[in-house]
């Protein structure tokens, strides 16, 4: 909770990977969460069928996935190497 709090009142520090995965986690979820509830509000307002919704939102967590899942991994090699940079 207080990573939470502290994301919000403090900018992200970029370099640390903690926390930027920390915020990649929470913007992740704010995107799929927040794509199934617009789905969920059509399916309840009648121009979506509600069986439709897993199958519409198979492409939106594998995308939100990939792309937050490769911003992670380009983070934490940039931060391997300039772990090593600053040893050598």
């Amino acid at each position: 909770m207080t990573d939470l709090k502290t994301m919000f009142t403090k900018p992200v520090d970029w370099k640390d990977p903690r926390k930027f995965g920390f915020f990649l986690g929470f913007l992740w979820s704010i995107t799929i969460l927040g794509t199934l509830i617009g789905f969920l509000i059509q399916s309840a307002l009648g121009s979506r069928a509600w069986a439709e919704v897993p199958a519409a939102m198979l492409p939106v967590f594998l995308g939100a996935s990939a792309g937050y899942g490769l911003l992670l991994l380009a983070s934490f090699l940039y931060s391997r190497q300039r772990s090593r940079n600053r040893d050598s």
